[in-house]
């Protein structure tokens, strides 16, 4: 079952998560299969976060206005994802 091309889910940094557990039951997948899939794509998150922002904090973002840009917007899943991670606070350096 090849759920990585499903968009089953999302995930963002700071642990936040959404997964779409009737698709994935519905597309065949199991449980082991999707944390797995769950697990690579969160370690390439982390290459991604240091390869692009390097040493350089998380912008906080409360209190400010932005724009959030989903160039790949189906079901909603990642913008709602995006969104959770935004209004988590940054972490204090």
């Amino acid at each position: 079952m090849a759920i990585k091309e499903s968009n089953v889910g999302a995930i963002a940094e700071g642990g936040v998560s959404m997964i779409d557990w009737e698709l994935a039951y519905r597309l065949g997948a199991c449980i082991s299969e999707v944390h797995t899939v769950e697990a690579q794509e969160r370690a390439q998150l982390d290459r991604r976060t240091v390869r692009y922002r390097r040493e350089r904090p998380r912008v906080d973002v409360e209190g400010r206005k932005f724009i959030l840009v989903d160039d790949g917007l189906a079901t909603g899943t990642t913008a709602r994802v995006a969104i959770a991670a935004l209004r988590r606070p940054a972490p204090v350096p």
